[in-house]
Protein backbone atom coordinates (compact mmCIF):
# COMPACT_ATOMS: atom_id res chain seq x y z
CA UNK A 1 0.00 0.00 0.00
CA UNK A 2 1.01 3.16 -0.62
CA UNK A 3 1.23 4.30 3.58
CA UNK A 4 3.94 1.80 3.61
CA UNK A 5 7.23 3.19 4.10
CA UNK A 6 10.58 0.75 3.54
CA UNK A 7 13.09 1.55 7.00
CA UNK A 8 16.39 1.03 4.44
CA UNK A 9 17.97 4.24 5.10
CA UNK A 10 16.37 6.01 1.89
CA UNK A 11 15.54 9.81 1.71
CA UNK A 12 11.71 10.94 1.80
CA UNK A 13 10.39 14.90 0.35
CA UNK A 14 9.01 16.40 3.55
CA UNK A 15 6.41 18.17 0.73
CA UNK A 16 4.37 15.32 -0.11
CA UNK A 17 1.25 13.91 2.14
CA UNK A 18 2.84 11.38 3.87
CA UNK A 19 6.34 12.75 4.25
CA UNK A 20 5.17 15.80 5.33
CA UNK A 21 3.02 13.49 8.14
CA UNK A 22 5.88 11.25 8.82
CA UNK A 23 8.09 13.93 9.27
CA UNK A 24 6.01 15.79 11.88
CA UNK A 25 5.32 12.42 13.91
CA UNK A 26 9.00 11.72 13.92
CA UNK A 27 9.25 15.23 15.19
CA UNK A 28 6.88 15.77 17.45
CA UNK A 29 8.35 12.32 19.17
CA UNK A 30 11.35 13.56 19.23
CA UNK A 31 12.85 11.03 17.27
CA UNK A 32 14.40 13.72 14.72
CA UNK A 33 18.23 14.35 14.22
CA UNK A 34 20.81 16.30 12.83
CA UNK A 35 22.28 14.63 9.41
CA UNK A 36 25.44 13.82 11.00
CA UNK A 37 24.10 12.22 14.12
CA UNK A 38 21.91 9.77 11.64
CA UNK A 39 22.75 5.81 11.86
CA UNK A 40 22.04 2.94 10.97
CA UNK A 41 20.01 0.95 13.34
CA UNK A 42 18.09 3.67 15.31
CA UNK A 43 14.74 4.49 14.82
CA UNK A 44 15.20 7.91 13.80
CA UNK A 45 15.41 10.05 10.84
CA UNK A 46 17.71 12.72 9.96
CA UNK A 47 16.71 16.19 8.26
CA UNK A 48 18.93 16.21 5.51
CA UNK A 49 18.25 20.57 4.95
CA UNK A 50 17.45 20.41 1.29
CA UNK A 51 13.77 19.21 1.58
CA UNK A 52 13.92 15.98 2.55
CA UNK A 53 14.76 13.26 5.25
CA UNK A 54 16.66 10.31 5.94
CA UNK A 55 14.30 7.53 6.97
CA UNK A 56 15.58 4.88 9.73
CA UNK A 57 17.72 2.01 8.18
CA UNK A 58 16.62 -0.87 10.85
CA UNK A 59 17.92 -3.79 8.21
CA UNK A 60 19.92 -6.47 10.36
CA UNK A 61 17.94 -5.22 12.88
CA UNK A 62 15.73 -7.01 15.57
CA UNK A 63 12.82 -4.77 16.97
CA UNK A 64 13.11 -5.01 21.23
CA UNK A 65 9.47 -4.07 23.44
CA UNK A 66 10.37 -1.30 25.76
CA UNK A 67 8.17 0.38 27.58
CA UNK A 68 9.42 3.89 27.30
CA UNK A 69 12.19 5.31 29.34
CA UNK A 70 12.77 3.03 31.95
CA UNK A 71 11.46 -0.29 31.92
CA UNK A 72 9.89 -1.20 35.10
CA UNK A 73 9.46 -4.74 34.13
CA UNK A 74 13.20 -5.14 34.22
CA UNK A 75 14.83 -1.68 35.10
CA UNK A 76 16.18 -1.19 31.69
CA UNK A 77 16.47 2.10 30.05
CA UNK A 78 16.23 2.19 26.69
CA UNK A 79 14.28 5.21 24.88
CA UNK A 80 12.30 4.29 21.96
CA UNK A 81 14.04 4.23 19.13
CA UNK A 82 17.00 3.48 20.58
CA UNK A 83 19.66 1.14 18.83
CA UNK A 84 21.68 -1.87 21.45
CA UNK A 85 24.59 -3.89 20.62
CA UNK A 86 24.27 -7.49 20.46
CA UNK A 87 26.27 -8.57 23.74
CA UNK A 88 26.28 -12.59 25.37
CA UNK A 89 26.24 -12.83 29.32
CA UNK A 90 29.48 -13.18 30.35
CA UNK A 91 30.93 -17.06 31.16
CA UNK A 92 33.39 -17.63 33.47
CA UNK A 93 35.57 -20.05 35.39
CA UNK A 94 39.07 -20.71 36.29
CA UNK A 95 41.31 -24.09 36.40
CA UNK A 96 43.89 -24.94 39.22
CA UNK A 97 45.42 -28.21 38.51
CA UNK A 98 47.24 -30.57 41.18
CA UNK A 99 51.23 -29.98 41.27
CA UNK A 100 52.93 -30.99 38.66
CA UNK A 101 55.27 -33.04 40.14
CA UNK A 102 56.44 -34.53 43.86
CA UNK A 103 58.31 -31.80 45.80
CA UNK A 104 55.95 -29.50 47.38
CA UNK A 105 55.73 -26.51 45.04
CA UNK A 106 52.26 -25.91 45.45
CA UNK A 107 49.00 -26.05 42.79
CA UNK A 108 48.73 -24.47 39.71
CA UNK A 109 50.54 -24.33 36.12
CA UNK A 110 54.23 -23.90 36.05
CA UNK A 111 55.04 -21.56 33.36
CA UNK A 112 57.20 -18.55 33.77
CA UNK A 113 57.51 -18.26 29.72
CA UNK A 114 54.16 -20.13 29.46
CA UNK A 115 52.06 -17.12 30.43
CA UNK A 116 52.84 -15.55 26.92
CA UNK A 117 50.86 -17.99 24.90
CA UNK A 118 47.36 -17.31 27.11
CA UNK A 119 45.50 -15.61 24.82
CA UNK A 120 42.07 -14.02 24.33
CA UNK A 121 39.41 -15.65 26.60
CA UNK A 122 41.98 -17.52 28.50
CA UNK A 123 44.32 -15.72 31.49
CA UNK A 124 47.22 -16.98 33.87
CA UNK A 125 46.75 -15.26 37.21
CA UNK A 126 50.08 -16.25 39.44
CA UNK A 127 48.77 -17.50 42.99
CA UNK A 128 52.10 -16.83 44.61
CA UNK A 129 55.63 -14.73 44.19
CA UNK A 130 57.75 -17.44 44.93
CA UNK A 131 59.22 -19.25 42.38
CA UNK A 132 60.21 -22.82 42.22
CA UNK A 133 62.97 -24.79 40.62
CA UNK A 134 61.76 -28.14 39.32
CA UNK A 135 64.03 -31.12 40.12
CA UNK A 136 66.90 -31.43 37.19
CA UNK A 137 66.31 -28.23 35.83
CA UNK A 138 67.35 -24.52 36.02
CA UNK A 139 63.98 -22.92 35.14
CA UNK A 140 62.51 -21.51 38.04
CA UNK A 141 58.33 -21.38 38.06
CA UNK A 142 55.64 -19.56 39.84
CA UNK A 143 52.33 -21.54 41.03
CA UNK A 144 49.39 -20.56 38.93
CA UNK A 145 45.58 -20.67 37.65
CA UNK A 146 44.25 -20.52 34.44
CA UNK A 147 41.33 -17.56 34.35
CA UNK A 148 38.50 -17.63 31.17
CA UNK A 149 36.43 -14.76 31.27
CA UNK A 150 34.47 -14.37 28.20
CA UNK A 151 34.06 -10.46 28.61
CA UNK A 152 37.94 -10.33 27.59
CA UNK A 153 36.64 -10.97 24.10
CA UNK A 154 32.96 -9.98 23.54
CA UNK A 155 30.31 -7.63 24.71
CA UNK A 156 28.59 -8.67 27.65
CA UNK A 157 25.48 -8.30 29.74
CA UNK A 158 22.85 -9.31 32.14
CA UNK A 159 20.96 -11.00 29.03
CA UNK A 160 21.87 -12.27 25.79
CA UNK A 161 20.31 -10.32 22.65
CA UNK A 162 21.21 -9.46 18.99
CA UNK A 163 21.42 -6.41 17.60
CA UNK A 164 17.96 -4.18 18.82
CA UNK A 165 16.32 -1.58 18.20
CA UNK A 166 13.76 -0.25 21.15
CA UNK A 167 10.14 0.09 20.25
CA UNK A 168 7.15 0.27 22.29
CA UNK A 169 4.84 -2.96 22.41
CA UNK A 170 1.31 -1.64 21.14
CA UNK A 171 -0.96 -2.61 19.04
CA UNK A 172 -2.39 -0.11 16.00
CA UNK A 173 -5.84 -0.60 15.49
Amino acid sequence: PNWLVDAVGGNMSKTTALGSRLFAAFAESGMLLLIENWGAGAHYIADNGDGTFRLPDLRNTFARAAAGAIDPDIANVRWIGSWQGDAIRNITGSYTPSGMNTSSTGRGFYGGSLSSEWSGALKQVNLSTTEYVLRGSDAKYQSARLDFDASLVVPTAWDNRPQNTAYYPRIHV
